[in-house]
This record gives structure tokens, C-alpha cells and sequence, in this order.
């Protein structure tokens, strides 16, 4: 026996709508995703064949943050003292700790299995 749900239109109540994607931009920004995130290791062992490892690290993401800040003043955003410690506390832990160790540890290990042990991180 099958059973259907029945949408009924109620007066007077507005049902949200979601705007319609564009196939074309999804796939290409699911694509884009694939090609950056799955380059990034690449890029990395590369980088530490001749740039010391915590060096690439820190460039990395000297670079990002320089990016995010300059979008932040962009839009007026100004974080407050207590953001900013947390910001310095998670990124000693997390960048340094582990993307330290990313880049040190792609001194001798293939970007290949690099890549897949940190995918399999939250297994």
C-alpha cells in the first residue's frame, strides 16, 4: 500500500522558496573543489623539496590570513580582543600542530597517501 503526502496551499501563509542553482556553476564549483583541495598536497610536497617545511606552512597561511583580514576591514568587520586570543590560541594548535606536521611529514611521505591519511582522519 502506498502512501502520499499531501502539500496543501494554506491562505495566507507564505512557503519559503529556495532560488533554483545553476547546474553549470554547482558542477564547476564542485569541480574547482576537487582540482584545489586535491592539488594541495601536490603543491605541498613540491614546496618542501626546497623550502623548509614550517616555512611553506607559515607562508600559506600568512597568505590566507593577510586575505581574510583585508576582506574583514573590506566589510567594516573588526573582531573583538576575545576573538582575536581565540584566533592565536586554535591557530597555535591547529595550523602549527597540524599543518606543521603536514609539511614536515611530506618530506618523505608520497602527497598521495598524505592525502588520504588526513581524509580518513574523521574515520
Amino acid at each position: 500500500m502506498k502512501s502520499a503526502v499531501v502539500i496543501q496551499e494554506v491562505p495566507g501563509v507564505i512557503t519559503p522558496t529556495r532560488p533554483r542553482l545553476n547546474r553549470a556553476f554547482v558542477v564547476f564549483s564542485f569541480l574547482s573543489i576537487y582540482l584545489i583541495w586535491g592539488s594541495t598536497y601536490l603543491a605541498i610536497r613540491y614546496a618542501v623539496e626546497t623550502i623548509p617545511p614550517l616555512y611553506t606552512a607559515g607562508f600559506r597561511h600568512l597568505i590566507a590570513g593577510t586575505i581574510l583580514l583585508i576582506w574583514c576591514l573590506a566589510k567594516h568587520l573588526s573582531p573583538t580582543w576575545a576573538q582575536v586570543r581565540a584566533s592565536i590560541i586554535i591557530g597555535a594548535f591547529f595550523f602549527l600542530i597540524g599543518h606543521g606536521t603536514l609539511h614536515w611529514a611530506e618530506q618523505k611521505v608520497p602527497s598521495g597517501l598524505a592525502s588520504l591519511l588526513i581524509a580518513s582522519e574523521p574515520i
